[in-house]
């Protein structure tokens, strides 16, 4: 759904999600602009209202048009009769408000925050490193990671890199040890 000034559907009912499915979601969002209102309180009303739904995912780049608080009140009553995953995506926002809204609202329903900034696209990049590797192991450059799950990834990097500084130290304590023991017996 398109929520800019009007709640636009690009179905009014849910799809298989098949490869021809995707792809027409995919060109049919690919035209949307960033412009005006951002009205997600109707957007979610509407989507919940859908037969069968049973998570939802709100792309978005700006703070609602409708009060935050409100808004997680109104998802909170709508859940004590649908169980209903909400998983958030800002797009481009430096508004801390907006995105506080964004990471409660996936988090009260047990959904996922993503954060993508700018030119730099964490998920682009962490992608990039699982499936091309390092190609510099000593310390590969990361773009800030603001999404739950690139912050984990983020930070059992960061442990894995301390480990392995850890190791390597203990390693070059061993040699050097090994390596008196050597002369000391010759």
């Amino acid at each position: 759904m398109s929520f800019a000034e009007d709640v636009l559907a690009w179905q009014e009912c849910l799809v298989e999600a098949t490869d021809e499915a995707c792809h027409d979601a995919v060109q049919w969002a690919s035209t949307f602009r960033a412009h005006g209102n951002t009205s997600i309180l109707k957007a979610l009303q509407r989507a919940v209202r859908l037969q069968g739904v049973e998570a939802l995912y709100v792309l978005t780049d700006g703070k609602p048009d409708t009060s935050c608080t409100l808004i997680l009140q109104e998802i909170e009553t709508l859940r004590k009769t649908q169980a209903i995953t909400i998983h958030t995506i800002s797009f481009n926002c430096s508004d801390g408000g907006a995105n506080n809204f964004l990471k409660s609202l996936a988090a009260q329903t047990g959904g996922r925050y993503h954060r993508c900034l700018g030119d730099v696209d964490g998920q682009l990049a962490a992608h990039r490193m699982l499936t091309e590797g390092f190609r510099d192991e000593d310390d590969p450059v990361f773009p800030p990671f603001e999404g739950d799950d690139l912050k984990k990834l983020a930070d059992e990097v960061a442990k894995g890199r301390s480990y392995l500084a850890q190791a390597q130290l203990c390693r070059s304590l061993l040699e050097k040890k090994n390596l008196d023991q050597k002369e000391n017996s010759c």
